[in-house]
């Protein structure tokens, strides 16, 4: 009895080591891929940016993937998990995008060139919905301020339709995140260009 016991101990064991190993944990990232070429040299920036810490929804403030399913019904994916928290991810999705649309340097949490105009960024996400095989969303509520202490505060919803995949789906989320920052990166061209206040852009 004891040697079947055992033998059968073993059997759940090798079971549950094949089922995970049948299901690695994959991580994936918002971080877009580094352009191939600068579109303008950093010595050559007349502006810098600094990009704050991004607040996002409880319900998604974890390391796995959150998926909606029908009926209001939303599953973390163990399987599928962000490279870094998601509020970490989204910061620097955030600051690589600005800073490729502006040709600025993000300076948050270091020295500021004093001679350049600085414009401070904050990101509230309000809403950060992953469908697999139909849309990644991102509403979110920005706010830029001028070194004059100018500021604005808009709105942005975004949503982007995705294949099947949760590589296709991260990569919706990239897209959203990069929309965001071409309405942000508008509204500081546009005043600079204008000589004008910050301005919410006409269509976010």
């Amino acid at each position: 009895m004891k040697m079947r016991v055992h033998r059968c101990w073993l059997a759940g064991a090798a079971a549950m080591l094949s089922a995970c190993a049948a299901a690695p944990t994959r991580f994936y990232t918002l971080v877009p891929p580094a352009p191939a070429t600068q579109t303008q040299a950093t010595t050559a920036a007349t502006l810098q940016i600094e990009v704050l810490p991004v607040e996002i929804p409880l319900q998604v403030d974890r390391p796995q993937m959150v998926v909606r399913e029908g009926g209001g019904r939303i599953v973390p994916v163990e399987t599928r998990q962000w490279i870094a928290p998601l509020a970490t991810e989204i910061r620097s999705a955030l600051s690589a995008d600005l800073t490729h649309e502006l040709g600025a340097d993000d300076v948050y949490g270091i020295a500021a060139a004093p001679k350049l105009p600085t414009y401070r960024i904050a990101l509230k996400v309000q809403r950060f919905d992953s469908a697999l095989g139909a849309y990644a969303r991102v509403d979110a509520l920005w706010s830029i301020r001028d070194s004059d202490n100018g500021r604005v505060t808009c709105a942005s919803t975004v949503s982007e339709p995705v294949p099947p995949g949760y590589a296709e789906l991260a990569a919706g989320h990239q897209r959203a995140i990069a929309a965001i920052a071409a309405a942000i990166a508008g509204s500081i061209r546009d005043a600079r260009q204008d000589h004008a206040s910050l301005a919410c852009p006409d269509k976010n």
